[in-house]
């Protein structure tokens, strides 16, 4: 948010073009003036900073989902896969309550506080950052990744600088790292849910990451997806580096101290998170809807 209000992306993408382009059934999503768009993205700053404070967290969570995804609707030429991953993580967030522990709302509201959750909340979100990790391996799975090392000789012919990028620059570079990012995409999320290659596989994820984001201008989604893999370390992880709670958390326990679980699915809340997983699992593939080379 801060990048298109600090950075002029907000005028740059979508105050100064006189055309946008359109995603299919949502022509009507235009963008408003420039002062109502600057105020939205200040809206949205508030909303973002609420849900990491846990104030108001679900009202928060609501607000935010609608106006980054009214953002991500805008223009298709703008389009970033960690865009999209925001806008579906957010939406999640309404339903998941990250709210029940280490936040203004459980302060506020002591009824509130619980030192469980339930575990479709925590597998929910694993799934959810698991689907680009690994559908991005699937992608690179092709004559053009793997034999030509197209298009990453491109990118790093353009895209690399300083002392980062000079070692791979070479003839080598292109393919070491289409093959290590098809291994890495396919590979991480196994690594990080098997307990004996956990602590390997986050450095690893954290190095990629971070080398990603020297070499190439991907904007916050190096840092996103950090953030993201550290809800695939045990539950209870924050209290044992002694990050206050009201008990350490023993091993198995989901977030923290022995009890009933609160937040429990319904059998629609099943039934809804079912047909959400099938559509994820199914939309990657949508290409094979149209004809001729996509």
């Amino acid at each position: 948010v801060l990048e298109y209000l600090v950075g002029g992306r907000l005028s740059r993408q979508f105050l100064e073009p006189i055309f946008l382009f359109k995603y299919e059934g949502f022509g009507w999503v235009t963008p408003g003036s420039p002062a109502l768009m600057h105020a939205l993205f200040i809206g949205l700053a508030i909303a973002a900073a609420m849900i990491a404070c846990g104030l108001f967290y679900r009202w928060a969570a609501t607000l935010f989902f609608l106006g980054i995804t009214y953002v991500f609707l805008l223009d298709t030429a703008t389009f970033q896969n960690h865009l999209y991953l925001i806008s579906l993580t957010s939406f999640l967030m309404i339903f998941v309550p990250a709210e029940r522990a280490l936040s203004l709302d459980a302060r506020r509201r002591p009824a509130l506080r619980s030192d469980t959750l339930p575990a479709w909340a925590l597998w929910l979100l694993r799934f959810q950052i698991a689907v680009p990790y690994f559908y991005g391996g699937v992608a690179k799975l092709n004559y053009d990744w793997l034999v030509r090392a197209q298009p990453m000789t491109v990118w790093m012919s353009e895209g690399t600088e300083g002392s980062w990028g000079r070692p791979l620059s070479a003839s080598w570079g292109p393919y070491a790292v289409s093959w290590g990012g098809v291994m890495f995409d396919l590979l991480i999320v196994p690594a990080l849910l098997w307990r004996r290659t956990r602590i390997p596989a986050l450095l690893l994820a954290v190095t990629f990451h971070l080398t990603n984001s020297q070499l190439f201008t991907i904007g916050v989604f190096p840092w996103l997806m950090i953030a993201a893999t550290l809800l695939f370390l045990e539950p209870g992880w924050p209290r044992r580096l002694g990050i206050p709670g009201r008990r350490a958390a023993p091993r198995g326990a989901l977030a923290g101290a022995s009890g009933p679980p609160t937040g429990g699915l319904s059998r629609p809340g099943r039934a809804f998170l079912a047909v959400y997983v099938a559509v994820q699992l199914l939309v990657p593939f949508r290409h094979f809807l149209y004809r001729g080379h996509v």
